[in-house]
């Protein structure tokens, strides 16, 4: 099956409040600005697992700069696909997705040793990336 990251999104209902099992964000974590989230992110691949959903999702996310798209493989419900989305970096925040209505959800980044942590603007943890 394959399906767009925005109609994942937009099957999606995003809950109020954060999961029970979602990680705090470590006392360590050092927020990336601008820039440095892109140097971060490009040419990596990660293990995703974004807990701001209501159904739980999990993903193997690449980060392309040059082309400026998001891309992987995710799994829902026991449904897999793949997606693939443009991606900016806006002020401070990373954004790899879009609302139905075309908005960008972006995220601020954080990072710990080797873990990358997205926040929505609610200040909850969005996803925890683990480089693969």
């Amino acid at each position: 099956m394959r399906l767009t990251m925005s109609a994942l999104v937009a099957a999606v209902t995003f809950a109020a409040t954060a999961s029970a099992q979602t990680p705090a964000l470590p006392a360590d974590a050092v927020q990336l600005k601008g820039g440095d989230i892109a140097a971060y992110l490009d040419g990596k691949r990660f293990a995703v697992a974004i807990y701001d959903a209501d159904a739980p999702i999990k993903a193997t996310v690449n980060w392309d700069l040059k082309n400026a798209i998001v891309f992987g493989d995710f799994e829902m419900n026991g449904t897999r696909g793949k997606f693939e989305n443009p991606w900016i970096i806006k002020g401070n925040t990373s954004c790899g997705e879009k609302t139905a209505k075309g908005a960008w959800v972006c995220q601020e980044v954080y990072v710990s040793g080797s873990v990358m942590y997205e926040v929505n603007k609610k200040g909850q943890i969005h996803a925890v990336s683990k480089l693969k």
